[in-house]
């Protein structure tokens, strides 16, 4: 975060609001592959210099990096089609932060019947 803005709960509604939107969306996930002088640039030019620094160290010659409209980012792992393949979710306020939470896969629990403020999530123990 940038800026003077709080990280408190009505912060994380807004966030929470806005990653719904994004999910009703279903906004095309895209990759592509790009040299890695070209990824150092990249993240150069987007001032992510963890990242660019991360590449000048990698000894493959080709970066997946993967787009949603105009963000950009590298990510380790498998990655969704889309950003409606994820729709249930919640975030929480912990420590200085939040934490994502998704639902167990065996459950497939829906967090859009969230419990109560003040109720503990199920699966969230400990946060």
């Amino acid at each position: 975060m940038e800026g003077e803005q709080k990280l408190d709960q009505a912060f994380l509604d807004q966030v929470k609001k806005r990653m719904t939107e994004l999910v009703e969306q279903k906004i095309p996930v895209k990759k592509r592959s790009v040299g890695t002088d070209e990824a150092i640039a990249l993240f150069h030019h987007h001032r992510m210099y963890d990242k660019e620094k991360l590449f000048r160290y990698r000894r493959v010659s080709r970066v997946n990096i993967y787009s949603i409209e105009n963000f950009e980012d590298y990510f380790y792992g498998a990655m969704a089609y889309d950003t409606g393949y994820v729709p249930y979710f919640d975030l929480k306020l912990y420590d200085e932060g939040f934490v994502l939470i998704l639902p167990e896969a065996k459950t497939r629990m829906c967090f859009r019947n969230s419990p109560a403020p003040g109720e503990d999530l199920p699966g969230a123990e400990g946060f």
